[in-house]
């Protein structure tokens, strides 16, 4: 399968990557993990919407990746506080495990939110001899 994504789609959003082999396998394994997302139904090239829905699986592949890197910086708190003469700290890491994971705003971009309607019948119709 091929990634969703580039180095060079990563770089141009968020700027140089020391370690390129590394950035490229994981390019690889958000995009694996982007098609194993129940419902996400890929279009074809003839498709209207086949432009759009690549240029999404681009950025959402490239802000996957991004999240799982900047887990170690302070962009990956989501509460630091600090006291002077107590001597006091705190933190809270937002992905600490460095896992990929979409948010609200990535499964709309790939139409994925919202609910599905639809209907099953339990029961099946017996066809008559001969079909």
């Amino acid at each position: 399968m091929e990634p969703f994504a580039t180095v060079d789609d990563y770089e141009s959003r968020y700027g140089d990557v020391g370690d390129v082999d590394q950035l490229d396998v994981l390019l690889a394994d958000a995009s694996a993990y982007i098609m194993a997302q129940p419902g996400l139904c890929l279009l074809i090239e003839d498709d209207p919407g086949y432009g759009l829905q690549r240029a999404n699986l681009t950025r959402v592949t490239c802000s996957v990746v991004h999240r799982a890197l900047s887990a170690g910086d302070l962009a990956g708190y989501t509460n630091y506080s600090q006291s002077a003469v107590g001597y006091s700290a705190s933190v809270s890491v937002a992905n600490p495990t460095e896992d990929f994971y979409l948010t609200k705003a990535d499964k709309t971009a790939l139409g994925l939110s919202g609910g599905r309607v639809g209907q099953t019948w339990p029961y099946s119709v017996p066809r008559p001899e001969g079909e």
